[in-house]
């Protein structure tokens, strides 16, 4: 999704949003991909895998946009909600499964992803009541869902 992205962020620069950007990962599937705008680029930041590194991004982010094509469930978005950060990301695999339209997040549609996008982190930065209910929501929900519940039940006697 970093055509997507990359139009997203292009049309929050146009627009004036005050938004400041931080890209961060690699492609996954480099074969056949658009080429970036020179904005784009200078905005990527390498994959962060450390815990400490993370940790450090989520503090820093209101808001984490992840605009896929396909996914399963990533961690990034159940990792980003437990930290209270607003995910927009499109419904794809099994996303809404976690992430509920306007309650704990936004959820886009794949096909208007883009300007849905737009409009979300637009009403967003001029709605900070919006923007701290839907993070208290993610947060309150995830708070309780890390890897010792999850393997809880796997326990043996």
């Amino acid at each position: 999704g970093i055509d997507r992205l990359s139009t997203v962020i292009n049309e929050t620069l146009k627009q004036g949003l005050e938004i400041e950007w931080r890209v961060i990962g690699k492609s996954v599937i480099v074969e056949d991909a658009p080429p970036l705008s020179p904005e784009i680029i200078s905005l990527i930041e390498p994959p962060i895998i450390a815990y400490e590194g993370l940790s450090d991004v989520y503090a820093w982010a209101d808001v984490f946009v992840l605009l896929s094509s396909f996914e399963g469930l990533p961690l990034t978005i159940l990792e980003a909600m437990r930290s209270g950060v607003v995910v927009l990301a499109t419904d794809v695999g099994a996303v809404s499964e976690v992430l509920r339209n306007d309650v704990n997040g936004v959820l886009l549609n794949l096909n208007t992803a883009v300007p849905e996008c737009v409009s979300a982190l637009s009403n967003l930065a001029q709605d900070r009541s919006r923007l701290q209910r839907l993070s208290a929501q993610a947060f309150n929900e995830m708070r309780e869902r890390d890897w010792v519940a999850a393997t809880l039940h796997l326990s043996s006697a």
